[in-house]
């Protein structure tokens, strides 16, 4: 059985799907072949055919084999399908326990998609399983994201894409929280053999039981002239196989990766690498990360078989054997550093490398952070690795024959290190000039925060928010337009459903027309960015009626959910008595003044309600109390609630001997040292107290 869609079964040639969607429950077909939320598959031969502007809302898709939440098989043979604005939201599941070729998105990718995304988890005992994509021939692919939880798969598994063999990838992202599997894992390819690949990125943390992992890709070759171009992976990255583990690529075979980085830490057994455990061609590219393994462990790559070139790494390394703050084996190098500490009790433990290499040129590492190792753990060719004091790596004169015109800068970078030193001149320019100058939602709880790859903007609002009606206010450069959903947003008065995350674009458009703007045509600079609203905490908003008192504690506190919030303290004015609390719907809570709320579910507001006092019958019977007694001269008075009068002390004759005023007080301590030994009244408005002097 095949050809199962929430909206068709399988879609023929030369046809047309504009501004359709469905919604659904399950989309079930256990021993199926090309499922999909919207589309089975693209079953004809021949011709061309578009989807555009639709969506499918399918809460579970399931098949054996390409599967997808959007649609499930690929093309038919010699057949153009396009797919562009298109979205879906759904969990993805496929049982085949070989090649399941599943995804997010689409279980097989077609020739072209533009603009699509996809919301959900994928899983499959199977292979070729991926956040966006299974399996996929495409010919290009731009500006498309994948969000979800987690993507689980056997081998071959990406946050993005499971087995890539496309020929264009540009501007495309995930933002899948993990990554597991076995062999050839990554946080957006698992196995990739595209041609030209820029500006994409993940985020997502990657576990695996086997070899070739990675925090970007797990195994990727060229099959062409093959390039990665600005594209970054952040996660973390543990396997457990017994080689290939890289913080950006376990394995990257006959490639360029150009002004690329990893800061996720890394660890692995043999060939451990901050951004590649074995590499093609590493070119201005860096790694933060800390890295452990057992041996073969550098900061920067483990080993490889073409060059590195004006690069660095700033991790700590921890090995057994073979390890340096750029690379574990002896690898032709030029004009690289390694900042990071060196750890190991075994042999070729060196402040750069393991072992040296007759082609390495111009690099340094860290003395202040290895004071007791040589450049190479092997002692050869020492003269190309030179340990440098860390106020030295701010001095351009240190690195001999380094292109500080072009290349390098010396600069600080704070989140990835303290000190001055030499940075990438493209990390340094790349994002200054930003399109956002301002973004917020009324209400929100923090700042807005603004991903340094500018590609997430994340919005806190107070836990429990209706987040599906909100508006954006914001600013952006001069000519930008804000689009979402295909409109034109106006600050402060469009409304959009932020329950997932939003892609927007910012563009600079040359027409529109009715508020609508076709992006291709009409639309130059076009920029992808992802709008994600959070519910963090609860929102406690405290007030007082007019004129009444103060708070003592502020008017606002975010607590978490059933979390207990800070005491805060209603202060009457002078000639205002307080009565008590209320909430959001009027209901008392409390008659005393200092508020704490315990089990916080929702966020509300409270009100202190103060009363003008009418005299001193305000103070009624039980309402204060003297200590001690006797008494040999101060006594003090507490008050039940805020109290502002005078306090008299009289005698037995009635003569009125002390006076006193309390102003918004709790309790007073008056002195009756100078009195006789004697019994005395405290009056406190109409009620007396007897306090003994001795």
């Amino acid at each position: 059985m095949r050809w199962i869609g929430g909206f068709i079964g399988s879609i023929g040639r030369n046809v047309l799907i504009d501004q359709c969607n469905t919604t659904a429950d399950t989309i079930a077909a256990k021993d199926a072949r090309d499922v999909g939320g919207f589309i089975g598959g693209h079953s004809d031969t021949g011709g061309k055919s578009l989807v555009k502007n639709s969506f499918t809302e399918v809460k579970y898709v399931s098949g054996k084999t390409y599967v997808g939440g959007f649609i499930g098989g690929g093309s038919g043979a010699g057949s153009i399908l396009s797919i562009e604005n298109c979205y879906t939201k759904s969990d993805v599941y496929a049982s085949s326990e070989t090649t399941a070729s599943s995804g997010g998105f689409a279980g097989e990718g077609p020739q072209y998609l533009f603009n699509c995304v996809s919301y959900g988890n994928v899983k499959s005992p199977g292979n070729a399983i991926g956040g966006f994509i299974g399996n996929g021939y495409v010919q290009k692919m731009e500006s498309c994201y994948s969000y979800g939880e987690h993507v689980t798969g056997n081998n071959q598994v990406g946050g993005f894409f499971g087995k890539d063999q496309t020929d264009t990838i540009i501007n495309c992202h995930t933002m899948v929280k993990t990554v597991t599997g076995n062999e050839e894992v990554g946080g957006f390819f698992g196995y990739s053999s595209t041609n030209f690949n820029s500006g994409c990125t993940t985020r997502a943390d990657v576990e695996a039981t086997g070899d070739r992992v990675g925090g970007y890709a797990g195994y990727i070759k060229s099959e062409k002239s093959n390039q990665l171009y600005r594209c970054f992976a952040k996660g973390n990255v543990q396997s457990n196989g017994e080689k290939y583990t890289g913080g950006f690529a376990g394995q990257a075979v006959d490639i360029k990766i150009l002004e690329c980085y990893a800061t996720g830490n890394v660890k692995g057994n043999q060939y451990v690498g901050g951004l590649c455990g074995y590499y093609g061609n590493i070119v201005q590219c860096f790694a933060t990360g800390n890295v452990i393994g057992i041996k073969y462990v550098g900061g920067l790559a483990a080993g490889g078989t073409a060059n590195i070139e004006n690069s660095f790494a700033t991790g700590n390394v921890s090995t057994t054997s073979h390890g340096g703050s750029i690379a574990g084996l002896g690898i032709p190098t030029l004009t690289s550093y390694g900042t990071g500490s060196v750890g190991g009790s075994g042999d070729y433990i060196g402040g750069g490398f393991g072992k040296g290499n007759l082609n390495t040129k111009k690099c340094y590492f860290d003395a202040t952070a290895n004071s007791e190792l040589s450049g190479n753990g092997d002692g050869k060719y020492l003269e190309e690795c030179i340990g440098l004091s860390t106020p030295q790596f701010a001095i351009p004169s240190s690195f001999d024959t380094w292109d500080f015109n072009d290349i390098w800068q010396i600069d600080v970078i704070e989140w990835i290190d303290i000190y001055e030193r030499p940075y990438l001149k493209w990390q340094l320019e790349d994002g200054q000039a930003s399109p956002i100058i301002s973004i917020a939602i009324e209400n929100q709880i923090s700042e807005s925060v603004v991903s340094s790859d500018q590609v997430l903007v994340t919005i806190a609002m107070p836990f429990g928010s209706d987040i599906t009606n909100l508006a954006l206010i914001f600013e952006l450069t001069d000519g930008a337009v804000l689009i979402i959903n295909d409109s034109i947003q106006v600050s402060g008065v469009t409304i959009n459903d932020f329950s997932t995350p939003l892609m927007c674009y910012i563009v600079y458009p040359n027409t529109t027309k009715s508020g609508q703007l076709n992006l291709e045509e009409n639309a130059q600079d076009t920029t992808l960015w992802i709008i994600e609203v959070e519910n963090q905490a609860h929102l406690l908003k405290y007030s007082t009626t007019e004129d009444g008192g103060l708070l003592n504690g502020g008017n606002e506190q975010l607590v978490e959910d059933n979390g207990t919030s800070a005491p805060v303290e209603a202060i009457p004015n002078q000639g205002y008595r307080f009565v008590h609390w209320k909430n959001t719907a009027g209901e008392i809570l409390i008659t005393d003044n200092i508020l704490v709320i315990d089990n916080v579910i929702k966020s509300e507001s409270f009100t202190a309600i103060f009363e003008i006092k009418t005299g001193i019958s305000d103070i009624k019977n039980n309402d204060f109390s003297c200590y001690p007694c006797p008494t040999k001269g101060l006594v003090e008075i507490k008050f039940n609630e805020y109290y502002n009068d005078y306090i008299e002390v009289f005698s037995l004759k009635g003569e009125a001997l002390i006076k006193v005023e309390a102003n918004n007080e709790l309790s007073k301590t008056i002195d009756l040292s100078s009195l006789k030994t004697g019994i005395y009244f405290i009056k406190v408005g109409n009620k007396k107290i007897k306090v003994m002097k001795q």
